[in-house]
């Protein structure tokens, strides 16, 4: 099953508030055919995105109720997932946990921190400054 534009679309709005919210720059995530790109203004980073919906997400037996929050997860999962790479490719290591001061992952719509105590840290797009 191919992702749905509007869904990394929207899945890069959420990631982008993350991104200010905790770094306090004018970071921007875009996705247009299938590219992403990460920008502050004077760093860009741009990324091609798998076309293809994780095949964990869409496996039977996925209930249809479940579907859409599962391609939901996936596309926060591979925008989340690319924006800390293209960042970390620019030299800069994001999101860090809080508690652990280790980068974090994403995973199923959550961003995930670990360190020392596994621990979910938040839902995509509601990650805390500080």
């Amino acid at each position: 099953m191919q992702r749905d534009a509007d869904r990394l679309t929207a899945a890069a709005v959420r990631v982008e508030a993350d991104l200010r919210r905790t770094t306090g720059r004018p970071w921007t995530c875009s996705v247009e055919d299938f590219a992403l790109t990460v920008t502050d203004g004077v760093l860009t980073r741009r990324v091609e995105l798998e076309h293809e919906v994780e095949e964990a997400f869409v496996a039977p037996p996925v209930e249809p109720r479940d579907l859409e929050a599962d391609l939901d997860a996936d596309a926060d999962e591979v925008v989340a997932y690319e924006v800390s790479e293209a960042l970390t490719d620019l030299g800069l290591h994001w999101p860090v946990c809080p508690e652990h001061r280790q980068v974090m992952g994403s995973c199923t719509g959550w961003w995930y921190c670990s360190g020392e105590t596994y621990h979910d840290v938040a839902e995509i797009g509601s990650l805390q400054a500080g």
